[in-house]
């Protein structure tokens, strides 16, 4: 903002340089044309003034395009005095909305880097769950198989019990015929399928 007040500064500085300057420039021109039509005027035939009159009347032309190209220049210097200030507003908006584009930027930064490392946590936590997920599979795979193993046990267990229990029944329903013989019909013992 400063910066922007002391550009203007030493911009209508500037201008008002200018404007002396044409001003000093406009009065040497005055005085030069003077000086110039007064050594024109002694220098001048006597059968010329007749034409003076007319040389009085482009002058009087001249003096009001030099008075007009004078109240153009004002208005010239004034509208880049106009430009100036409104050119500096727009750099002091265009700084403010920089500042804020700015902070913007860095906010918006810090929220991508706080993502990134929400994503790489979550990332660890994925691959600690698949690799809990491996080891719970690989301990699931060791039950199955203990489980197959003492399926396969208690089958065993089961054949070679029922086996024993035929044999168990066999022998006891011949000792039971040999000591009693009426009861071995009814069913004694205990059976397997």
């Amino acid at each position: 903002m400063a910066a922007a007040q002391e550009q203007e500064e030493t911009h209508e500085h500037h201008l008002q340089q200018e404007i002396n300057d044409d001003q000093h420039y406009g009065e040497l021109l005055a005085s030069y044309l003077g000086l110039s039509f007064t050594i024109f005027l002694g220098f001048l035939p006597k059968y010329s003034i007749p034409l003076l009159s007319a040389l009085q009347t482009k002058n009087m032309a001249l003096s009001f395009k030099l008075m007009q190209a004078e109240e153009q220049l004002k208005q010239l210097h004034w509208r880049r005095k106009e430009d100036s200030k409104a050119n500096a507003r727009v750099v002091e908006i265009f700084a403010s909305h920089r500042h804020a584009w700015q902070q913007e930027e860095k906010r918006l930064l810090q929220q991508i880097d706080e993502r990134n490392e929400e994503i790489s946590y979550l990332r660890s936590k994925v691959e600690d769950f698949e690799r809990l997920e491996a080891e719970m599979k690989a301990t699931v795979q060791d039950l199955k198989r203990e489980i197959g193993e003492r399926d396969e046990m208690l089958n065993f267990v089961s054949r070679s019990n029922c086996e024993v229990e035929k044999v168990v029944g066999v022998l006891w329903r011949h000792e039971v015929e040999v000591w009693e013989p009426g009861r071995a019909r009814q069913g004694g013992g205990v059976g397997c399928n």
